[in-house]
C-alpha cells in the first residue's frame, strides 16, 4: 500500500521521485526531488478566480453596497437593486473571466492581454448600465462607483495572469 502512495506525495515547493521500486521506501529525505513549477501558485490563483466560489463572494459585496447605496429608494426597492446586483457581478465575474480567455486568444501575449483587459472591462460596464437601466436605479453613479477601482484592477491583473499562466503553458 505504501509503495502504491509514494510517487504522488508532495511537499509544498517539492515532488518526491520514486522512480524504481529500489528508491520507493527510502526515507524522503534521500529521494530526488525536482523543483515545482514556478507558475504553480498562478495557477492557483487564476482556478480561484473563474471559481463560483469567487464570483458568489465579490457579488456578495457589491450587492451589500448597492443595498446601502439605494436604501432611500426604500427597503425593498433597494433590497431588489442589491440582489440584481449581486447576481450580475457573481455572473460577470464568472462568465468575465471566461470572455476574458476568449478576447486573450492566441495572440501574442500583449496584444491578447490588452485585449482581454479592454474587453473584460467592456462586458461588465455594458452588462451593469442595463441591469441598472432596466431596475430604474435612481443613483446609479453611486452605486457603480465603489466597483471601479478593483473592477479595473481585477481585469488588468487577470489579463495579466493569463500572460503568465498561458505563455508559461505553452512551450
Amino acid at each position: 500500500m505504501f509503495n502504491t502512495a509514494v510517487p504522488i506525495m508532495r511537499t509544498p515547493n517539492c515532488q518526491p521521485v520514486a522512480n524504481s521500486m529500489s528508491n520507493a521506501n527510502e526515507a524522503a529525505s534521500s529521494v530526488k526531488t525536482i523543483p515545482a513549477p514556478k507558475n504553480g501558485g498562478l495557477r492557483f490563483v487564476r482556478y480561484l478566480m473563474d471559481s463560483w466560489f469567487g464570483a458568489l463572494l465579490g457579488g456578495g459585496v457589491y450587492g451589500a453596497w448597492a443595498v446601502w447605496a439605494n436604501w432611500a429608494q426604500g427597503a425593498n426597492l433597494a433590497l431588489t437593486i442589491g440582489a440584481a446586483h449581486w447576481a450580475t457581478s457573481a455572473l460577470l465575474t464568472f462568465f468575465g473571466t471566461m470572455a476574458m480567455r476568449r478576447f486573450y486568444g492566441a495572440a501574442d501575449s500583449r496584444h491578447g492581454g490588452f485585449r482581454a483587459f479592454a474587453g473584460g472591462l467592456t462586458l461588465t460596464y455594458a452588462s451593469l448600465f442595463t441591469v441598472h437601466g432596466l431596475l430604474g436605479t435612481q443613483h446609479l453613479l453611486l452605486t457603480l462607483a465603489p466597483g471601479i477601482v478593483p473592477n479595473v484592477l481585477f481585469c488588468a491583473s487577470y489579463a495579466l495572469l493569463l500572460k503568465r499562466t498561458i505563455k508559461a503553458a505553452t512551450p
